[in-house]
């Protein structure tokens, strides 16, 4: 039997190489992925936008994807309609899905520590009203976690509002600073009126894992993950 699920989601890493220079071959895997499980495939648009670690969001319609699937400069993409595959690339960055559970709302949001420093993720929530966010399920995919994301000096590189979430480690005289930017943007979803209960965490972190791809392990790889509505 097939998978009923209306917004079925993924995060994929190896031995696939998910990069911008294999977008032809990141739109057949996916979907092949959804054709063997979903057996819909013919009609899908997948969009695989330019990211370049902002704070843009767009939204896709069937009227502005058609010519433009693979031209969006922007590190978030939502939309309402069916059939419309949002696909993010990450390589220890956090992808963040959001699906609604009562309207036809997804968002596939990039999130690295500059993209949260930016607020990326309040950028599209304040699209909407608190009683729309509180019915929002957030998933995170694999990234770097707060053991290895490792920063020189968190206290001049990034915002002031990380500082609480910095651990700091000494060994031999030396200190080292890590962050956990998980928790920064759980605080940031609360506060956009999310309901805790709808956060999923995942306990991957793609330094450590061999089983996805990471830009501090000095790989030029690309992860995705996509989320779309069922048709």
């Amino acid at each position: 039997m097939k998978n009923k699920t209306r917004k079925p989601h993924k995060f994929l890493g190896k031995p696939n190489n998910f990069n911008y220079k294999n977008s032809e071959f990141t739109e057949k895997y996916i979907k092949n992925v959804i054709q063997s499980e979903y057996n819909n495939s013919n009609n899908i648009e997948i969009i695989q936008p330019i990211q370049n670690h902002s704070n843009k969001i767009i939204e896709i319609t069937h009227e502005n994807k058609t010519n433009s699937k693979n031209s969006f400069h922007c590190d978030g993409i939502w939309t309402q309609e069916k059939n419309i595959v949002l696909s993010i690339k990450t390589a220890d960055c956090m992808a963040l899905i959001l699906k609604h559970k009562k309207k036809k709302i997804i968002a596939n949001i990039h999130a690295g520590w500059r993209g949260v420093a930016n607020k990326i993720t309040s950028n599209f929530l304040q699209n909407f009203s608190a009683e729309t966010n509180n019915d929002f399920e957030v998933y995170f995919s694999p990234s770097i976690l707060s053991c290895c994301c490792e920063f020189t000096n968190p206290y001049t590189e990034t915002p002031e509002f990380f500082h609480e979430f910095v651990t700091e480690k000494t060994e031999n005289n030396h200190t080292k600073y890590f962050i956990n930017l998980q928790e920064i943007i759980k605080k940031e979803l609360i506060e956009n009126s999310i309901n805790p209960e709808n956060i999923f965490f995942t306990d991957i972190c793609t330094k450590c894992s061999n089983t996805f791809w990471s830009h501090r392990c000095k790989e030029i790889e690309r992860n995705i993950a996509y989320v779309y509505i069922n048709s």
